[in-house]
C-alpha cells in the first residue's frame, strides 16, 4: 500500500462500516482520507473514530454550515 501515501482519497457515505474501516486503513497507508455523508452526528462519530485510531480528522463545512 505504499503507492497510497499523500494521496487524497474520497469516500462517499464513509460514517460506518465497511467504508469506516477502509477509510482507517488507508489513513493508516498515509493517506489522506474524506469522509462523506449527509448525517451531522454519524460524521462526527465517524471523526472520533479515527482520531482513536491516531489520525488527524478535520471538519469541513458545505455553505458555511456544520
Amino acid at each position: 500500500m505504499d503507492g497510497l501515501k499523500g494521496r487524497v482519497h474520497v469516500i462517499t457515505g464513509g460514517y460506518g462500516g465497511i467504508a469506516l474501516a477502509i477509510a482507517e486503513r488507508l489513513a493508516l497507508a498515509g493517506g489522506i482520507v474524506v469522509l462523506t455523508g449527509r448525517d451531522v452526528e454519524k460524521g462526527k462519530a465517524a471523526a472520533n473514530a479515527l482520531d482513536r485510531s491516531d489520525r488527524s480528522p478535520r471538519d469541513v463545512l458545505r455553505n458555511g454550515r456544520q
